[in-house]
């Protein structure tokens, strides 16, 4: 274009700006949204652009949960093999109890996602 000025670098991978309106409320979801992604606005878009759902981060609780259940299923193992080892162990209900320890992992993991879902109004 004659007589203009380019300043910064006018080869950009992405050339094309887009500019939309939104109500109070959309642009209150919107921003409720990509805060809880953690993502800045121009890649939360691109993200439903290209049909990637932005996930939500997991409350700090979360980690906090999965990190003691795995230690209980750690622990457990290491009673076991010791109670084993003496001889007194009833391997059938330990081995029960672990996978109640590792599906309760399943579950706030597969909770996490349905609230995702529904937050982001895809349920």
């Amino acid at each position: 274009m004659k007589g203009m000025i380019f300043i910064g670098n006018t080869n950009r991978r992405r050339k094309h700006r887009v500019e939309i309106r939104l109500s109070e409320s959309e642009y209150s979801t919107l921003c409720r949204n990509i805060k809880n992604c953690g993502e800045n606005t121009n890649a939360y878009l691109r993200d439903l652009i290209m049909n990637v759902r932005p996930m939500q981060l997991p409350p700090m609780e979360y980690g906090e949960i999965l990190k003691e259940l795995r230690s209980l299923g750690v622990n457990m193992n290491q009673l076991a093999v010791k109670a084993h080892s003496l001889g007194f162990v009833d391997e059938r209900r330990y081995r029960e109890n672990a996978a109640g320890v590792w599906n309760v992992c399943g579950e706030l993991a597969a909770q996490l996602v349905r609230r995702e879902a529904i937050d982001n109004g895809s349920h």
